[in-house]
């Protein structure tokens, strides 16, 4: 016979105690949270009805999780709308979830404004606009970061007409031949 204590003591070993542990410590999507339940060795039915109990009890929500990876991605790695949607879809977000989440969350954001402090950074960091080879280095990388092809096309063209007008402007003409 359980004494009272023992008997109001939560099992720290059971899936749906395990899962919300692992939620306390950072948003999981409900793909995520089945493969580290069953990488614990729980069986199947125990996954099941844990993920279950998590969802209607509101600790796992795939929603609130694409729109906190969503807004964290944007604010502390500055990528752009389609990086996103990917990066959702491979932890596990459905594609309507994900697509709603990166609307929402853009809606409060200038893009243009994301794209060009991300070229900004990356010129402090010694990339340059004078050259084919680094406009090419330049773009790759911002579409890499999830931006449109034709934004960062026309972005950095114009910075680098500009650059150009301003090196006429100052009188240095043979810069400009590459």
């Amino acid at each position: 016979m359980a004494s009272v204590g023992e008997s109001m003591c939560p099992d720290f070993t059971s899936p749906y105690i395990v899962g919300l542990r692992l939620l306390g410590r950072r948003e999981l999507s409900e793909t995520q949270l089945r493969a580290k339940l069953a990488r614990r060795k729980f069986t199947s039915k125990e996954v099941e009805d844990a993920i279950s109990q998590l969802r209607n009890d509101g600790s796992l929500d795939d929603r609130r999780t694409a729109r906190a990876f969503a807004r964290s991605e944007i604010s502390l790695r500055q990528r752009g709308r389609i990086r996103i949607l990917s990066q959702l879809e491979n932890i596990g977000i459905s594609k309507e979830i994900a697509l709603d989440a990166v609307t929402e969350v853009f809606s409060d954001i200038n893009e243009g404004n994301l794209l060009n402090s991300l070229l900004e950074k990356r010129l402090k960091q010694g990339a340059s606009l004078t050259d084919q080879v680094s406009l090419r280095r330049i773009y790759r990388y911002l579409i890499a970061q999830g931006f449109e092809p034709s934004k960062v096309a026309e972005l950095v063209f114009r910075r680098r007409n500009n650059h150009d007008a301003s090196i006429i402007k100052d009188g240095d003409h043979d810069s400009l031949s590459d």
